[in-house]
């Protein structure tokens, strides 16, 4: 029996545990800022 997850599942895994995590210093805010940039940047070029 092999485990196979979607890759945006992990990924969304990992988001949560940094947004949930002590250690997690960065304003969230500052990061999704960053990601929608990037994101309207991939997807107009």
């Amino acid at each position: 029996m092999t485990l196979r997850l979607p890759i945006h599942w992990l990924l969304n895994y990992k988001v949560a545990d940094l947004i949930f995590s002590v250690d997690f210093v960065i304003p969230w805010q500052k990061v999704l800022n960053t990601i929608l940039c990037f994101f309207l940047v991939v997807y107009k070029g």
